[in-house]
């Protein structure tokens, strides 16, 4: 990979965006732009004929290529859970995730970012969900074109990492939402920001095409209906201001209607003024094709800030693994060779020296017999200690038991053991029967003794009843489980 430059494809229905951007400390420039515009509904040969074209005839980086997923192929869902550990986040939103889309689980690639964290112990998160195959699709597009990936992004974090990065707006509407209108030739992205986060995005299919004073009153309709899901799902605070994103002359007139309708404060923001070339490169022949946005490919390229969504698959994070473990191999076989070169330098120069050679021979064989020694030592410290505990119960195989007997939709928030050998277990589950079968397992297993349930209280949060309940038992002796 070129040094700092970055490279970012986006692939819709109607076109195929490929960016190069350079960063150097901190600062954005774009490198190279190619916007390919392609049929509607084109098969994915053409797509990938389409991609090859823009590869082949321009100076494009082969490796770790950002690709960007549309909005529309995403399924965005807030979820408030009773945690705040990302790896707890996980489990509880892999439980939950198959009655949040509209497709078998085991067909989901997803991922969350934090909305934010309450003082009671509960976090507010953004769950995006894509189907396998959109993202294989993806791999296979731009594998075929010779490149590799290095991370799947969602458009809407690369709109709201351009807006978190510009210098010449600025929202002031403190403790409000503000909204990014980003307007596109066939399409716009409806994002939502809440202090820097985003809440919800939606993507409409009507774009820069559209802002005709025929077509508005449908454009309208479409802005219409996602502030009414945003306000009638309570997905955050008050709107306070609109920021449109485009450079044609009609976004005026969109502002008009938006300002009649909301009674809010609104601007329009050409974004191509603010994109930054490097010398040479020309842009503007953006503008003549009906408003085409590029901020998606340029704010993916932002990495920091909190935590946002990746959907890249496990297998290319395993090739990514593999590669690095190869190059580390590889820096390492050079490295002990050079270092046997060098040594072999050395003694046909200092042939003359075979006395202190020796010498200094019999002093590392001496230094290896106190390092053998002291390892003899630690082997048998550790033969002394594996002798002192077998036969007890190791903190690790309680985990593993109480791993296997707890039921799917159960999830601890404390587990305590008291030098008492008594186990206290707190969680919650979505049923009763579930706890009830925890409990039997529990009866059941030779490794606890004395199990109470101590409660079990159906309580509601955010319209979901679940279980909380306490089980306390005694962790049974050598001999108990014999017996």
């Amino acid at each position: 990979m070129k040094k700092n430059v970055y490279l970012t494809i986006s692939i819709e229905d109607a076109f195929i965006k490929v960016l190069q951007v350079k960063m150097q400390r901190g600062f954005l420039s774009v490198v190279s732009c190619d916007v390919e515009f392609i049929a509607p509904g084109s098969l994915e040969d053409q797509q990938i004929a389409a991609l090859q074209k823009i590869v082949s005839e321009g100076d494009i980086v082969k490796e770790g290529a950002i690709i960007i997923v549309p909005r529309k192929q995403v399924v965005l869902k807030q979820l408030t859970l009773p945690s705040q550990t990302e790896t707890e986040i996980k489990r509880m939103i892999d439980l939950q995730l198959a009655s949040q889309i509209p497709y078998a689980k085991e067909d989901a690639i997803f991922d969350f970012s934090i909305i934010h964290k309450d003082s009671s112990g509960y976090t507010k998160v953004l769950v995006a969900s894509v189907h396998k195959d959109v993202v294989e699709k993806y791999s296979r597009m731009v594998h075929a074109a010779g490149l590799s990936i290095q991370k799947v992004a969602l458009s809407s974090f690369g709109i709201m990492n351009w807006f978190a990065n510009q210098k010449k707006i600025r929202y002031q509407g403190s403790g409000k939402a503000l909204v990014l209108i980003d307007i596109d030739f066939h399409v716009s992205e409806i994002c939502f920001f809440e202090e820097d986060r985003l809440v919800y995005s939606r993507n409409i299919n009507f774009g820069s095409q559209d802002l005709k004073k025929k077509e508005m009153g449908l454009f309208m309709d479409q802005l219409g209906l996602t502030f009414g899901v945003y306000k009638k799902e309570s997905l955050g605070p008050d709107i306070g201001q609109m920021i449109v994103l485009s450079g044609i002359k009609e976004a005026e007139f969109l502002k008009e209607q938006l300002i009649k309708f909301y009674n809010l404060p609104v601007d329009v923001f050409d974004s191509q003024e603010a994109i930054v070339c490097e010398k040479g490169l020309d842009i503007s022949r953006l503008k003549t094709k009906e408003g085409s946005s590029i901020i998606a490919n340029i704010g993916s390229v932002f990495f920091e800030g909190y935590r946002h969504v990746d959907f890249t698959p496990k297998e290319t994070l395993a090739v990514k693994k593999r590669r690095i473990k190869k190059r580390e191999i590889f820096k390492f076989v050079l490295a002990f060779v050079v270092a046997g070169l060098c040594c072999g330098a050395a003694l046909n120069i200092r042939n003359y020296q075979k006395r202190a050679y020796l010498r200094d021979l019999k002093n590392k064989l001496e230094q290896t017999a106190a390092e053998v020694k002291k390892a003899e030592m630690k082997m048998q410290l550790v033969d002394f200690v594996r002798d002192k505990v077998q036969g007890h119960i190791l903190i690790a195989e309680v985990i593993h038991e109480l791993y296997q007997l707890t039921p799917e939709d159960i999830a601890f928030r404390s587990l305590n053991i008291s030098r008492q050998d008594m186990i206290a277990i707190q969680g919650f589950s979505d049923s009763s029967s579930s706890v009830d079968k925890f409990q039997g397992q529990l009866v059941k297993s030779k490794m606890f003794n004395n199990v109470n349930l101590q409660y079990a209280t159906n309580r509601k949060r955010y319209r979901k009843e679940y279980v909380d309940f306490k089980i306390v038992c005694r962790l049974a002796s050598d001999k108990e489980q014999d017996f």
